[in-house]
């Protein structure tokens, strides 16, 4: 479990991408492939409930409990985010009808084309991006006449002339 202070942060962090690549750690030979997953919901003992397109091998030969890591990343976003921990496959019809309740309308995929995923937090790494080369206004306006009044052109791809060695 999440220590509690930090548990409020990762919540709001990981609500805010929303979405995440989710890693199979499992040394198994059926493993859940790379995917992208939505994030659900983060409850207070330290939980991710995600939904995940489901693979097209029958999911039930899956391993069901298994380490995995999270990436979560949205471009236009100062920061990113890992976790590593335990997921489980969710298989019975009670829990996965309860998620249903969670997903959000527009985030709803067809019945019978997703998953479910429990994961525990067990290690979570935060890291700021340092946006650096924003330009202010000035600056956009002088590099914006520069490109109109001179303009660079791409340099051309010019094969070299090739001459078969017989024709010689």
């Amino acid at each position: 479990m999440v220590n509690v202070p930090y548990l409020s942060f990762l919540q709001n962090r990981i609500s805010e991408i929303g979405s995440a690549l989710l890693f199979s750690q499992s040394r198994s030979v059926l493993s859940l492939p790379v995917t992208i997953v939505e994030a659900i919901r983060v409850d207070d003992l330290g939980f991710i409930w995600l939904q995940a397109s489901r693979p097209k091998q029958d999911i039930r030969e899956f391993e069901q409990q298994f380490p995995v890591r999270l990436c979560f990343f949205r471009k236009g976003r100062a920061f990113y985010l890992t976790v590593e921990g335990k997921a489980r496959i969710i298989l019975e019809p009670a829990e996965k009808e309860e998620m249903l309740d969670w997903v959000k309308p527009e985030n709803r995929m067809r019945p019978g084309s997703c998953c479910f995923i429990k994961a525990e937090i067990i290690r979570a790494e935060y890291h700021e991006i340092e946006v650096s080369g924003q330009q202010t206004l000035l600056e956009q306006i002088l590099a914006q006449l520069t490109h109109w009044l001179f303009p660079q052109t791409a340099p051309r791809y010019k094969p070299a002339a090739f001459q078969p060695a017989w024709r010689e």
